[in-house]
């Protein structure tokens, strides 16, 4: 992760899918390359699939249980 760029997503200002690659930026020097302003989180997911940008941080549990439970069910047992 330190040497490889990649690109998270975010939604607005104060948002924990920007605070938290900020974080990590700072931190530990990440080369991390933040596109902010998605209008939500599910439009980051859209941006993820469409190779837009690599991730997102800040995902909770129950919001990655909506989105994909098949393989995180699987995963989880």
């Amino acid at each position: 992760m330190r040497t490889k760029p990649f690109v998270i997503g975010a939604t607005g200002a104060g948002a924990r899918q920007r605070r938290i690659p900020t974080v990590l930026r700072k931190m530990f020097k990440l080369p991390v390359k933040l596109v902010a302003g998605y209008v939500s989180a599910a439009e980051v997911v859209v941006a993820i699939k469409r190779n837009e940008v690599d991730g997102r941080c800040g995902w909770s549990w129950s919001s990655l249980m909506k989105l994909e439970p098949g393989p995180l069910r699987e995963q989880a047992d």
